[in-house]
Formats: structure tokens, C-alpha cells, sequence
């Protein structure tokens, strides 16, 4: 959403953009979900099911499939502003090694080394199940007239998927300092 304190906070203190995309078809192994917000420190429905796990539930053991996986839906009620939506994909056991040959990055913000995984977004080989939609440019972006200019420009020459009624647009804040 264009908000002041999320162009802040995401947005590269509002120098960024900000990307809308629609889904198209899910595959299996990507899971899109709005994120649960706790009500106050704890988070009732995280408790209720680490209560559970590994018990009896009417005689037979109750097992939640994916936990680790569905615990990335869950932040504290402080983020709760964020109306946060998240993409998360599953890689297949199968192929996880061969397939993370060389392609490991090492996340500066909390310094947890992970894979990275990269999906073509063009419209011939695509199997990322969003399309582009929008694209908001920042309230404190440098030369945004130009920078909306090759924006266009890029898409149309890396052939990326859009929407047909995919635009690119202003941030409406003008207060920014």
C-alpha cells in the first residue's frame, strides 16, 4: 500500500518501488497466504498447536504437515500495520543440492546463510505464479519521469510478464521531506 512509514521502512526511506502482482496458477509447492498477526505477546494459535503436537487428539496423535514451513505466516501484533502477504516456495528434496549448485547468499540484516532460488519472469519460460501488475515508484525516487521511462522500456525488452492492464504509477505522498 502507498503508506509513508512503509515506503520508510521497505522502501529504501522511499526510494524504492514498490511491485503489485496478481496470481496466476499455484503450483503445489508454493504456498501464498496473508500472515497471521499475534493479539497481544502470544500468539494463541502458534500455542494452541505446540499444545497439541506429538499428543493424542480424539486417540490418534495429531501432526501438523509442514510446521516449520507454515511458522513463516506467524510475526508478532507490533508488524500487524504491515498487512503483510507472503510467497513461499518448497524446493523438492529430490534436486535441492544439485540445483543450489553455487547459489547461496549470506543475509546481512540477521546473517543466516540460505539458497537462493530465481524464477524467470519472462513470458516464455515462466513458471513464477504472479504476474506483474503495478509498479508504485517511491515519493523520494531520484528523476522518477526517466526512471518510469525505462522501467517500460526494460519490461518490454526482457519480454516480462504483465498483466493487460499493467501500469506503472506515482506514489501519491507528496509530503515527503
Amino acid at each position: 500500500k502507498d503508506d509513508l512509514n512503509m515506503w520508510r521502512l521497505y522502501g529504501d526511506d522511499s526510494k524504492g518501488v514498490c511491485l503489485w502482482y496478481e496470481i496466476e496458477d499455484m503450483p503445489d509447492n508454493f504456498f501464498l497466504s496473508r500472515v497471521s498477526y499475534a493479539k497481544n505477546e502470544t500468539h494463541a494459535e502458534l500455542t494452541y498447536l505446540a499444545s497439541k503436537m506429538g499428543k493424542a487428539v480424539c486417540g490418534r496423535n495429531f501432526e501438523v504437515r509442514n510446521f516449520k514451513s507454515w511458522l513463516h505466516f506467524f510475526k508478532p501484533a507490533e508488524y500487524a500495520i504491515e498487512e503483510e502477504i507472503r510467497l513461499l516456495y518448497e524446493m523438492p528434496d529430490v534436486n535441492l543440492l544439485e540445483s543450489l549448485h553455487g547459489k547461496w547468499i549470506l543475509n546481512s540484516e540477521n546473517g543466516i546463510i540460505a539458497p537462493v532460488v530465481s524464477f524467470s519472469v519472462d513470458k516464455k519460460n515462466s513458471q513464477f505464479p504472479l504476474v506483474l501488475s503495478r509498479i508504485v515508484l517511491g515519493p523520494n525516487l531520484q528523476e522518477r519521469n526517466i526512471n518510469k521511462d525505462q522501467l517500460r522500456l526494460m519490461i518490454r525488452s526482457k519480454q516480462i510478464r504483465v498483466t493487460d492492464d499493467f501500469e506503472i504509477v506515482f506514489s501519491t505522498i507528496e509530503s515527503y521531506r
